[in-house]
């Protein structure tokens, strides 16, 4: 994940691939563990111009988020207590009907 500035970090949950229309949004539960540093990374098809992502912890607040006119975003957690947390995924522009993503969960 070199693309994303994120050397050294292997996949360490299974890829999540759907498809939203624009101005839509989807939530993704993870789990993640104490110690452990994370880059969470999405991705789009052609047709999508900007991909939106913001990390949740299980209280709903808002921990960080990649909000750039970007089609690649990309956040970094070092969560201080192992648990569930939620990624929502916003397709904030799309050419078509419905664009698809992915997002990938990478770890340290």
């Amino acid at each position: 994940m070199l693309a994303s500035g994120l050397r050294g970090y292997t996949l360490t949950h299974e890829p999540m691939i759907d498809a939203l229309d624009r101005g839509r949004s989807d939530y993704i539960t993870i789990n993640l563990r104490a110690g452990t540093s994370y880059g969470i990374v999405g991705v789009c098809d052609r047709d999508c111009q900007d991909l939106d992502i913001a990390l949740y912890d299980s209280r709903g607040n808002l921990i960080t988020s990649d909000l750039e006119d970007d089609d690649i975003p990309a956040i970094t957690i070092n969560p201080s207590r192992s648990g569930t947390y939620r990624v929502r995924v916003d397709m904030a522009n799309c050419n078509t009907n419905a664009c698809y993503y992915g997002i990938g969960v990478f770890g340290q």
